[in-house]
């Protein structure tokens, strides 16, 4: 019968991957230096950041140290270990080593396990050469680092002594190695538990050299390579060759230079030819590395953007090789002009090279398929050392009979392209790269399954995020003698493995998920930080840490090793976390350290005592005369409304639809309790002096109307109206009440209730508290008929006045000297892309619109958070700086971002504007990948965290010249979270919805983003859904929030005569494509990330914020006034100006910014100019223009108040 099966090629096949002849015989690695020593001895030949060495010197150096080697016997066959760090000392004792005919062996000095003395007894080595600081070392460990199996030979004391080239005694000077004895001995990860020692051959180095020389341009005399890898991998001995083997430069990047950006080092050595770790040259950019002429790419997948990125720059080559076959099989150069849009060849194979794709029968696969890649030719091992097995099953003879000698099957996959170069396809078997290194989880499990405790191990590889890292589980003996936690098990781990073996985490299960068919289910394991097994019982200060951050969180007790954010806190509850153990224990934590992950035995261990440098609660009477100054948030928010002339954009209003048998006097009790509990409900803000000051009324009643609207022809239209017209009727801040509700009932057992609340009693936590506490009031009342009186709370007045204490203190100079370094240099106003001016649109007006970015994007971004150790806030913050950069250029940029300011004890339960606005600075640029901007941003928030109780105010003051016009101002843009959870609620008679933050069509920021996280629905918990609403169910029960997040819902606001419509909807449409982007590809260069630009040039016109584009024919100044009236104005406001600034005669010429004024001193001076002169100035054109003869043509004649204010009662401080 005829064959069926498909036409297999052998010959064919073995011929397309079978190199070219090489051009000439290669050359041994020594000969190629003592020719380069002897055609140009005084060229640099070795370099790291302490010296450089001379061709000449190198010889001289080698030939000495490998005399010493001699004296003590070191010849062929031997193995010697090399216990350097990065140096060029390491590299002088593998030549020295080498030259005596031996062979060497990698250690890591950081190693501190049996790793590295197993590995020299594995390796049957006799001599181990290192360093110490003073030469006093000596016998069978190394200095300062005892329990080595062997002798060891002191670089430094060698030196000290300087012995002769030639010995006396020893053996003599060997001459070329033998071909087929070991040059090095690489450990890689083995599946037996058992790592396996690879020796390498020195008749493979030769041919590496003529590799090199085949494919590489530019390398000879002149060129610079830079050595990035570390010794411990075979990529070392390619980079040592590349350089010394063609009578180049090697600049090794030891740890000095690691501490510094690669760009920086390159630069200083001029290097022109790097081989790097595939992950690594994913974050490089060609534009750093103007002087680079070659980039190899090896180790690791190399993506297909990042070829496309560099070849038009240098000459970029993707490598591949196993340590087995003398570190390089196949290369390929990527064409500049047909990048790869798919996967990045590896290539064809090198001079003297044969590749083979074979099946499990190692038979040749068809064209086209995958098979495994098995490579014959020079310089393959001769076997595992102490593995004969392994050795039988990788070595085998080829089974096509086209390639003499062994073929090495490598475990990897690849298929055969179409034009005949090779792809790889990934690993046969269960070994990977994690972080460069080859790993072998069954190594990691069977070092655990040999832990006293353990029973069983599973060793897996987590791919969720960019890289990899090994996740471990384990389950226990019964005779274990307690639980024992994941976080012990890896430090018992780390006295066996290195550091690259220890999983990132182990955890510890009661029992196995099985398959149907009794099998590890190992898409059922849990996630890292949710085992099973209990920790440890914690005492003293632990445990109180374990339980109150088990409150904040609204879980149990955490364990010794759990941590905040590994449970799902974020920056909220680690500044509840923070305050809360402050106040029950008196001592105080790092907020940055919580947020970094730290668990609670760490924090434990960091917790200190208390310096107070405010003075205690309650403050003692008679801090000042008269009514005390407003709190600097409250001054903040009174000045901005001055400023806008009395839009509502600093009104908060929510809309609460009730449904269920409202009992309106239980209603009406629940707000007059929230009054009568909460000082700051019953505050005014009168100005004295024309500064704002802190009223209390002693009694007010809550300030509810009262609608019916059944018969209402379209009720749902009355409702919006009628709220709308609530939300944004001013509010008199003098005169209070600064709070008020409008309910309006619709249907028989349905109720709209709209709360309004000016900023300067309310801020997002507040907000939360207050509908809390009017639920549990409403409850109480209907219950019992009465209200009772809860804990006192310590006053807003009395918290504000410790805050103005506070900041005459220590703690606030602190912040101050912060702030100074953090904004110094501020960069230029942010050139958004402004719309053309329309009369139709004024400055103060707003508008709004959403963004909803579902569970599933909002799941990534915690994901690659946790891979950053960042809150989801941070990834969207660095997004929306992205963003920014891509649509203005900028690179330098500030954004506002309100923080709690919460973290002084008592805060937590208060109602009160506490809110402070901090400024948050981001340097996005082209050749700064997306994750290393995030880690940048993530600093920055870490830092803002533990720096945000200065006053915003106080902040803006330190960079006067930065914040003295209207348009010039520190700030235009904000980003923020509103995250506080809803309590728990003892129960709910009434199923309420609130829409939170009605749109008033009023701004605070040229553009602001406020975030709105939201969870999944469930029908007996309170939470926000994803059409944004909070919904608080109806229950006789207790209450809990929803845990599940669901998705982010971000509200863009903007002034509208500054940003249009389209304008905006372009950046949120390009936000949601960069997280999109970012989340599967976070090593995205910044200037690859997805941009908007405007749809077309006329629709906007350049930003007035940016020096030099305002339009022809303006002016900042005004003429000067000629008419006497205006003259007299000028000398009259120039008195006023002196008054406020402390500066005696004024002239009307003098500018009120120079001389030391700012924004709420400049409010201040238009409050006197109109209550003493009856003159109205305002405030923006006084900014551009503040001089008294210039504010003298805008003054007008105040104007009667057509609409008085309602007369009120004057308090006993205003008497």
């Amino acid at each position: 019968m005829p064959d069926e099966t498909p036409a297999r090629s052998t010959l064919p096949v073995t011929r397309q991957v079978t190199a070219p002849p090489a051009e000439e015989p290669p050359a041994e690695p020594w000969a190629a230096i003592t020719h380069f020593a002897e055609l140009t001895p005084h060229a640099p030949a070795l370099g790291d950041s302490r010296r450089t060495v001379t061709y000449a010197a190198l010889v001289e150096r080698v030939r000495r140290l490998s005399a010493q080697l001699r004296v003590r016997g070191i010849g062929p066959g031997d193995v010697v270990g090399v216990l350097l760090p990065r140096s060029v000392d390491f590299a002088e004792a593998v030549l020295a080593i080498w030259h005596a005919g031996a062979a060497y062996m990698p250690l890591d000095p950081a190693d501190r396990t049996t790793w590295t003395a197993e590995g020299l007894r594995q390796a049957g080595a006799v001599l181990c050469v290192t360093r110490s600081k003073d030469g006093a070392g000596s016998g069978p460990g190394t200095p300062g680092r005892p329990g080595l199996p062997v002798p060891v030979l002191d670089l430094a004391r060698v030196e000290a002594a300087r012995p002769p080239v030639v010995p006396s005694q020893g053996r003599p000077e060997a001459g070329a190695p033998e071909p087929g004895s070991w040059a090095y001995l690489i450990r890689t990860s083995g599946s037996t538990g058992r790592p396996k020692l690879v020796p390498v051959t020195h008749g493979g180095l030769p041919h590496l050299v003529a590799a090199q020389r085949h494919a590489i341009a530019g390398l000879g005399p002149g060129s610079v390579v830079l050595q990035v890898f570390t010794p411990l991998f075979d990529g070392w001995v390619f980079d040592l060759l590349l350089a010394l083997g063609h009578g180049g430069r090697l600049e090794v990047l030891d740890e000095e230079r690691l501490g510094r950006p690669l760009p920086a080092v390159a630069a200083e050595t001029g290097t022109t030819h790097a081989t790097v770790p595939a992950v690594l040259a994913r974050t490089l950019r060609p534009t750093d590395f103007p002087g680079l002429r070659v980039l190899l790419s090896a180790g690791d997948v190399c993506l297909p953007e990042t070829a496309r990125r560099w070849a038009g720059h240098v000459q970029f080559v993707n490598g591949y090789g196993p340590t087995e076959a003398t570190v390089c099989a196949t290369l390929h150069t990527v064409d500049p002009a047909a990048p790869p849009s798919g996967t990045v060849p590896v290539g064809r194979p090198v001079p003297g090279r044969r590749i083979l794709l074979l099946d499990d029968a190692l038979r040749p696969v068809p064209d086209g398929e995958f098979g495994e890649i098995c490579i014959g030719g020079w310089g393959l091992t001769p076997g595992y050392v102490g593995d004969p097995e392994e050795t039988a099953r990788r070595l085998v003879e080829d089974p096509t009979g086209t390639v003499p000698g062994p073929i090495y099957r490598t475990g990897d996959r690849g298929r055969l392209r179409p034009d005949g170069e090779l792809e790889f396809g990934g690993r046969l078997d269960a070994q990977t790269k994690v972080n460069g290194y080859r790993v072998d989880p069954a190594q990691v499990e069977s070092a655990l399954v040999r832990l006293p405790d353990v029973r069983d191990a599973v060793v897996m590889v987590d791919e969720n995020v960019e890289g990899r890292r090994l996740l471990g589980y384990v389950t226990l003996k019964d005779s274990a003698s307690l639980r024992r936690h994941g976080n012990d098990l890896r430090a018992e781990l780390r006295n066996v493995l290195p550091t690259h073996l220890v999983p990132a985490s182990v955890t510890v299960l009661d029992a196995w998920p099985l398959t149907p068919s009794g099998k590890v289910d190992r898409s059922l394991l849990p996630p890292p930080g949710r085992e099973a097994a209990a920790t440890a019982p914690l005492s003293g200060p632990a445990a109180r840490l374990s339980r109150i951050a088990g409150e904040v969180l609204g879980k149990g007790a955490l364990g010794a090793d759990d941590s905040l954010t590994a449970h799902g806190g974020g920056s909220l509850q680690a500044v509840e976390f923070t305050a809360r153990v402050r106040a029950e224990t008196e001592t105080v934590l790092p907020l940055r350290a919580v947020l970094e992950g730290a668990v609670i035995t760490e924090l434990a261990a960091l917790a200190a005592p208390v310096e107070e440098d405010g003075p205690p609660l309650p403050l003692p009477a008679g801090e000042s005369a008269g009514p005390p100054p407003c709190s600097a948030a409250q001054q903040r928010v009174w000045l901005a409304e001055t400023m806008s002339g009395g839009t509502p954009a600093y009104h908060a209003a929510s809309v609460a639809r009730i449904r269920g048998p409202l009992c309106e006097p239980s209603l009406r009790a629940a707000l007059q309790a929230l009054v009568d509990r909460h000082e700051v409900l019953r505050c005014r803000l009168p100005v004295h002096d024309g500064t704002p000051r802190y009223v209390v009324d002693a009694t007010a009643r809550a300030e509810v109307r009262y609608s019916d609207l059944r018969e209402a022809p379209d009720v749902e239209r009355a409702v919006s109206e009628a709220a709308l017209a609530e939300a944004r009727r001013p509010f008199d801040l003098s005169a209070g009440p600064l709070i008020r509700w409008h309910l309006m009932r619709t249907a028989d057992e349905e109720h709209v209730l709209v709360q309004t609340e000016h900023h300067a009693v309310h801020d997002g936590h507040s907000a939360r508290l207050l509908l809390a506490c009017l639920v549990r009031g409403y409850a109480e009342h209907v219950r019992h008929g009465r209200i009772d009186i809860q804990p006192a709370l310590p006053g807003y007045g009395a918290l504000t006045a410790a805050e103005r204490h506070w900041t005459a203190g220590p703690g606030a100079e602190r912040q101050r000297a912060y702030w100074r370094v953090a904004l110094d240099s501020p960069p230029p106003p942010l050139p958004l892309p402004a719309r053309k001016a329309s009369a139709s649109v004024s400055g103060a007006e707003g508008a709004e619109q959403r963004l909803h970015l579902e569970a599933e994007l909002l799941g990534r971004v915690e994901v690659l958070g946790r891979a950053h150790g960042a809150t989801v806030f941070m990834v969207a913050l660095a997004a929306f700086l992205a963003v920014l950069h891509r649509t203005t250029g900028a690179r330098d940029m500030l954004v506002g971002s309100g923080m709690a300011n919460r973290r002084r004890p008592g805060t937590a339960e208060v109602v009160g504007m506490f809110v402070n606005t901090v400024v948050l600075r981001g340097k996005p640029r082209p050749g700064l990948s997306f994750s290393a901007f995030l880690a940048e941003v993530r600093s920055t928030c870490l830092d803002a965290y533990e720096h945000q109780e200065l006053p915003f105010e106080e902040v803006i003051a330190l960079h006067p010249r930065r914040t003295a016009g209207e348009r010039n101002r520190l700030v235009q843009t904000a980003f923020s979270f509103h995250d506080t959870p809803l309590p728990a609620l003892p129960e709910s008679p009434l199923d309420i919805t609130v829409r939170e933050g009605l749109p008033l069509g009023a701004a605070k920021f040229e553009l602001g983003v406020t975030g709105f996280p939201h969870q999944e629905e469930q029908p007996d918990r309170s939470g926000i859904g994803p059409d944004g609403l909070l919904r608080i169910p109806r229950s006789r029960g207790p209450v809990l929030p929803a845990e599940r997040p669901a998705g982010l819902t971000l509200t863009w606001q903007y002034e509208t005569s500054r940003l249009d419509d389209d304008t905006v909807r372009g950046m949120m449409d390009c936000y949601e494509a960069v997280l999109r982007t970012v989340v599967d590809h976070p090593r995205t260069a910044m200037e690859e990330l997805p941009y908007w630009t405007p749809r077309a040039a006329e629709d906007v016109e350049p930003s007035p914020s940016v020096p030099g584009t305002r339009a022809e024919g303006t002016s900042l100044r005004p003429h000067s006034p000629s008419g006497a009236g205006s003259r007299g104005h000028a000398a009259a406001l120039a008195r006023l100006m002196g008054r406020v600034l402390g500066v005696p005669d004024m002239g009307t010429e003098d500018d009120f910014l120079e001389l030391g004024g700012d924004s709420l001193g400049a409010l201040r001076f238009t409050l006197l100019a109109r209550s003493e002169l009856g003159l109205d100035i305002l405030l923006k054109p006084f900014l551009g223009a503040p001089t008294a003869v210039a504010v003298a043509a805008l003054a007008r004649p105040a104007v009667q108040e057509l609409i008085p204010r309602r007369p009120r009662r004057r308090s006993a401080e205003e008497a």
